[in-house]
């Protein structure tokens, strides 16, 4: 089996290398599509750019907001019951547009201009389980960059 230390952002015991896997990991990834825990969208290039000018964070919460509600249409689709279960969670909302706070003001501290034409997705972790794959306290997976979904395929960290 192909490892995945080289497209996700890892840690590992030696004796436990052998379990983090792309194959593994995507699969964990996948799972968080299909139970609705898996969020995308791609970097506003207009909010970090008034960032990078000094305008505060505090003036982009409705952009934010904006930015959650196509989350969670991505995520819901027609389902009005989905839907309504991803807006009455409102830890969930706090976290998410947190997230984009806080992914935004990065962006705007750094010179990445390739991240602007990724997807990014958010991915909620199951309950009792800290990161998006975990195998044990010493060897956990918290990011992963690849080629997204089979039936996308659009670069998506």
């Amino acid at each position: 089996m192909k490892r995945s230390i080289a497209s996700s952002l890892c840690r590992f015991k030696l004796q436990e290398e052998h379990l983090i896997t792309d194959e593994l990991v995507k699969g964990e990834i996948a799972r968080s599509f299909r139970e609705n825990r898996a969020y995308e969208f791609y970097p506003d290039r207009e909010v970090v750019e008034s960032l990078r000018r000094g305008d505060p964070i505090e003036f982009f919460r409705e952009r934010f907001l904006e930015i959650r509600n196509r989350m969670y249409d991505l995520v819901a689709g027609e389902d009005r019951n989905i839907r309504s279960r991803l807006e009455s969670d409102t830890r969930l909302t706090a976290r998410l547009v947190s997230a984009l706070r806080f992914f935004h003001l990065a962006l705007s501290e750094g010179q990445y201009t390739s991240l602007f034409d990724r997807r990014i997705v958010l991915i909620k972790e199951r309950a009792g389980v800290p990161t998006i794959f975990h195998v044990s306290k010493d060897s956990t997976v918290i990011a992963h960059v690849g080629q997204g979904p089979p039936w996308a395929e659009i670069p998506t960290i």
